[in-house]
């Protein structure tokens, strides 16, 4: 930066042309190309696509975590709040800084912590002994007796060597906890969870430092350059769910496995999503380095209006100061405490705003466990489940969300008439939503233990099954089984994946895994789901408008920061816990050991839509509640409150004749 004396004693400063050129530290002239708003759009496509995607990719990995570091759903929902918690840490602290700094370079620094975020949480498939699962360890004893099978099947064994056979069997691992150390769980999870902590702490650096740095460039054109950006961001879920798909039916070691994905022992490849995701941000943030710290150099008048300021407050506060920046340090926190009290005086804006975070509560709870749910009360494979949420949920979400856009643009609805439109498109959400609870499917009748039958009671006591070795078996006459040792099988086929001589099954074959439901309501489920988050997404701009412009103009930037603050701390920490905790009612058995509970092996089907409605609605229910009293808060106060404008208006008056003295003397 340069500095030149003018003859009234004040310094004026002029801004380097370098802060407006590509190049880091060389300014090649064949790169300036790029330094528009358009250019930097260009580069920033591929870093905020796989950025969102590595966001989202957790949520389509939760039933293949869980299954291997044994954890419930309620631990799930803690880890994937690590992610907000860190959004809502450094997004308090940064809010107000865009305007100071090398918006640039600290993109760049934001897609990094994503890239590293990313790598961190594949680690822990790279320092557990991922080799310690039941394939591997059945490969040892496939030439060893029948009475070793059995340590690690639950096969059925003649009771004359029961003796021997209890002997072995407490000593045995349990079967679908052999995935993990358990000594290792613990760093696995931390690992996770902390990568997942930048995540969110790299979020809130992209999403406000974007914004102001394409806005300063061409403000015509803004909406346009964030659009391409935001359809990148909208993508970015589909993207992860379908190479989430795609992943899940990779065996988790990569390696060609006599084994298909519903076997009880499958664990897909969670981590390489992670690591894909992470490796394409780290390669693609390095171009970001060399844009400038500003797309478009200022105007005369620009910097004439920045230098008056510099002047004005010194004369004001008596104190020397180098530039607007300092300016912009001194006054930044007096000017936003001031905007924090008006926003919260707004009554039509904390009606809306606690919607908002009811809404926001009935959605992500259930989205957050969508693949675990279509798995548990379809029979799906997590891969199918994946490829199903991409090409229905997501892409309802999606579209939805971009006619949302247009519609607001196109009919430039009142405050009013946006709370209208939304509590009519939330009626639709609640019907759509509701009528879910009738599209389940019936519960899997599994021979075993918890069913009473004569077979279960004659293998009971004739193979000395075990009720606590959950190992499920499809039979070839279309039957479930507890496990091999409730079909009376006694001979292990294909590394576990068939079983033989079974006494319990006429021509004695199974294979492992439950038999492929009988259940045709997938369709209807999918289609209700279609028009139920069609009314949603459809919502979310004129929801978004109606928020922010139920407050002054000048506290705009104020109420949407609080909205982000509001929502992360009300809504997206706590709902994946809650929602976590009640679907762990439904378990109906544990996949657990004698130290602890771990994942849950079976759901009682019937019941799992109860928690997902009802909850949901009744959350949806206080969500209309706070529409109804916002729309009357705003015919009451006719949009804004009065009082508010008349201090706004108060406020510019003041202004004026500061200003008018000041010339006068």
């Amino acid at each position: 930066m340069t500095e030149k004396t003018e003859k009234n004693g004040h310094i004026s400063h002029e801004i380097d042309d370098q802060e407006y050129q590509c190049g880091f530290y060389c300014r090649i002239p064949y790169l300036q190309r790029f330094a528009t708003a358009a250019g930097f759009t260009g580069f920033f496509i591929l870093p905020q696509l796989a950025s969102q995607s590595l966001s989202s990719y957790i949520n389509s990995q939760i039933p293949t975590l869980e299954r291997q570091f044994s954890l419930s759903s309620y631990e799930s929902g803690i880890i994937m709040t690590f992610n907000d918690i860190g959004f809502l840490l450094v997004g308090i602290l940064v809010a107000a800084i865009p305007k100071l700094v090398h918006i640039p370079r600290w993109l760049f620094g934001a897609i990094m912590i994503f890239a590293v975020s990313g790598l961190l949480c594949s680690l822990p498939h790279f320092i557990v002994n991922s080799k310690q699962d039941v394939t591997d360890t059945t490969l040892e004893i496939a030439n060893t007796t029948k009475l070793a099978e059995s340590s690690i099947f639950p096969i059925c064994t003649d009771v004359v060597n029961s003796d021997n056979n209890n002997r072995t069997m407490e000593n045995k691992p349990r079967f679908l906890n052999l995935a993990i150390d358990q000594s290792l769980k613990s760093l696995s999870v931390g690992l996770i969870g902390i990568g997942l902590g930048l995540q969110g702490a790299a979020k809130s650096i992209r999403t406000p430092f974007l914004t102001q740095y394409l806005d300063e460039g061409n403000k015509d054109k803004t909406g346009f350059y964030l659009g391409i950006l935001t359809s990148a961001a909208i993508f970015g879920p589909v993207l992860a769910y379908v190479l989430g798909g795609i992943f899940s039916r990779i065996y988790v070691t990569l390696e060609d496995v006599d084994m298909s994905t519903q076997d009880p022992r499958w664990i897909g490849a969670w981590w390489l999503g992670f690591f894909v995701f992470g490796t394409i941000a780290l390669v693609f943030a390095f171009p970001l380095l060399c844009f400038p710290r500003y797309l478009t150099q200022k105007t005369k008048k620009k910097e004439k209006e920045e230098e008056n300021l510099v002047m004005k407050h010194e004369i004001q506060n008596g104190l020397k100061v180098e530039s607007l920046k300092e300016v912009s340090k001194m006054e930044i926190f007096k000017e936003r405490s001031a905007s924090y009290i008006r926003v919260l005086k707004s009554p039509v804006y904390l009606f809306l705003l606690a919607a908002f975070v009811l809404h926001i509560s009935a959605v992500l709870g259930p989205v957050a466990f969508k693949t675990k749910y279509i798995v548990a009360q379809f029979g799906l494979p997590v891969w199918k489940a994946n490829l199903i949420i991409s090409a229905v949920t997501v892409a309802t979400v999606a579209i939805g969300a971009f006619f949302g856009g247009y519609i607001t643009k196109k009919f430039k609805l009142s405050p009013r008439m946006f709370i209208v439109v939304i509590l009519i498109l939330h009626a639709g959400q609640i019907f759509f939503g509701g009528a879910v609870i009738f599209v389940g499917c019936d519960q899997p009748q599994i021979i075993g233990p918890n069913m009473p039958h004569s077979i279960a009671i004659n293998m009971t006591e004739d193979c000395h099954c075990d009720s606590k070795d959950y190992f499920p078996v499809c039979g070839s006459d279309g039957r479930n089984f507890h496990s091999p040792c409730y079909a009376g099988c006694k001979e292990v086929v294909r590394n576990g994946r068939m079983y033989a001589n079974c006494t319990a099954i006429p021509d004695g074959q199974a294979s492992a895994g439950l038999c492929p439901f009988e259940c045709n309501t997938l369709i209807p489920y999918l289609l209700l789901n279609v028009l139920g988050y069609a009314s949603g997404s459809l919502k979310i701009m004129p929801m978004f408008l109606a928020t922010i412009r139920s407050v002054e103009d000048r506290d705009k930037s104020t109420a949407a920061g609080l909205k982000s603050v509001a929502a992360s701390l009300l809504a997206f920490i706590p709902a994946p816990i809650v929602f976590g905790k009640m679907i762990d009612t439904s378990c109906i058995l544990w996949n657990s050991d004698s130290s602890r509970k771990g994942s849950c092996s079976l759901y009682n089907i019937a019941e799992l839509p109860n928690w997902y409605v009802w909850n949901c609605s009744d959350l949806q229910s206080s969500c209309t509640n706070f529409y109804v009293t916002g729309l009357m808060e705003s015919l009451e106060h006719n949009g804004l409150g009065g009082s508010q404008e008349k201090e706004n208006r108060s406020h510019d008056n003041e202004w004026r004749c500061r200003e008018s003295c000041q010339k006068g003397t």
